[in-house]
């Protein structure tokens, strides 16, 4: 049985939708190989190329979206603060080949 979506459920899981990204950001250009991948990696990376501690407790889960050493990461932060000062951060990442962006739904 399928039902038809309605406006309002459309609108309910947008909402849903930008709710669940709200706290994800994606780094890209970062050269590792998957098992590499850890809190314990990325919180590194943010203090050498941000100057910014964050600890293994404020990941909720990380993963690589890809096979290649290249692959983009996609990072859940708990806090929306800490994904806030994240991007406040990347400009310093200007004379690398990183980039950090948040992770927006297709009609952000």
């Amino acid at each position: 049985m399928c039902k038809r979506k309605t406006p309002i459920s459309k609108n309910k899981i947008g909402l849903l939708e930008t709710r669940e990204r709200k706290t994800n950001i994606f780094i890209f250009g970062l050269k590792t190989t998957r098992e590499a991948i850890s809190s314990q990696f990325i919180c590194e990376k943010f203090k050498q190329l941000l100057d910014m501690d964050v600890t293994v407790s404020d990941f909720n889960d990380l993963y690589p979206l890809g096979k290649s050493a290249t692959s983009p990461i996609k990072v859940e932060l708990l806090a929306h603060q800490t994904k806030h000062t994240v991007l406040q951060n990347c400009p310093k990442l200007k004379e690398t080949s990183i980039s950090i962006t948040q992770d927006l739904n297709p009609k952000q």
